[in-house]
């Protein structure tokens, strides 16, 4: 912790009203209190010097660096596509960085809400529109998102994925890197160009954990061809959320239950499909109880009257 956020967390723990010279100057204050020691009341001055902030600013950096998340209800991920509007980010082969973010970005969002539970996905543009960096961060940072992630496409001649988070973090926003990164990397095989740092702006100003992932590269002609493939971005999106879900811990969704042709047979039965297929052409029936018995043996005279029934679906 350095000495700024130490000063703000004092300040508060003894409640000592301050405020700005106006000027930019530096502040001064004094803080006196009494301890009882021994039957004798010992005076104490502290001379306090401090030079003007911007609370706001140590605020934030405050809550990043004890990793206030918000969490009490869903998990709440802030999805940033990057650029869009009259920015259009990298451009090559017949490609727009801002475009395939946008992309990757809406998958990403539909796989979350239809396959996990308990997560909220806000993105900082729904279209192709002008949203500047500083207000991107300050959108997550009035919603109090638990985790800001940013998409990117690289340039510049190389080839990969890489990811990066904000130089000076605490250790779970690296976990967090580690893990979404490891999971994106399984997941489209591709070069991996490492676990990176950087003073972007949207990862500076966020108040919460925050990661911007670079991928592939738009002017590599064959990284360009993987990113026009549909199939591809799926598989980039996929790999993100699994390292979201395995990073927060989500629950997927249970599936539906599948109701089977009859009661004592569900539709994960190995022979389900083909006993739905007798049934529903007047083959073989329910017991009177409406079970079927899948695994009860079959009578000579039971398998008489299945092979009668199927002669007269033939002959009529």
């Amino acid at each position: 912790m350095d000495g700024t956020v130490g000063l703000f967390i004092m300040t508060i723990s003894f409640g000592i009203p301050f405020k700005t010279d106006g000027d930019g100057g530096p502040l001064y204050f004094s803080v006196p209190f009494s301890v009882p020691r021994k039957g004798i009341i010992q005076h104490f001055l502290w001379q306090i010097t401090l030079f003007t902030w911007n609370v706001r600013d140590c605020i934030d950096k405050f809550k990043k660096m004890i990793c206030i998340t918000g969490r009490g209800g869903a998990m709440k991920l802030m999805l940033d596509p990057g650029h869009g509007g009259h920015d259009p980010g990298a451009v090559a082969h017949g490609l727009r960085e801002k475009d395939l973010t946008l992309d990757i970005a809406q998958r990403i969002r539909h796989m979350l809400e239809a396959e996990y539970e308990g997560v909220e996905v806000r993105l900082t543009r729904e279209s192709d529109t002008d949203v500047s960096l500083s207000q991107r961060a300050r959108m997550a940072n009035q919603w109090g998102a638990d985790f800001f992630l940013s998409i990117h496409v690289n340039a510049g001649g190389g080839t990969g994925w890489e990811s990066y988070r904000f130089p000076s973090v605490p250790a779970r926003t690296v976990t967090y890197q580690d893990i979404i990164h490891a999971e994106v990397i399984r997941e489209v095989q591709v070069t991996d160009r490492g676990k990176k740092t950087a003073n972007f702006v949207v990862l500076r100003e966020t108040a919460m954990p925050a990661l911007l992932t670079e991928n592939l590269f738009i002017d590599n002609a064959q990284d360009a061809a993987r990113l026009k493939d549909a199939a591809f971005r799926e598989k980039l999106a996929r790999g993100h959320v699994a390292g979201l879900a395995k990073a927060f811990g989500l629950k997927r969704k249970e599936a539906p239950v599948v109701p089977g042709p009859f009661p004592d047979v569900p539709s994960s039965h190995w022979a389900a499909e083909a006993i739905q297929v007798v049934k529903d052409a007047g083959l073989m029936t329910g017991r009177e109880d409406g079970s079927f018995g899948p695994n009860e043996p079959v009578t000579r005279a039971q398998m008489a009257v299945i092979l009668a029934a199927l002669l007269k679906k033939i002959y009529g």
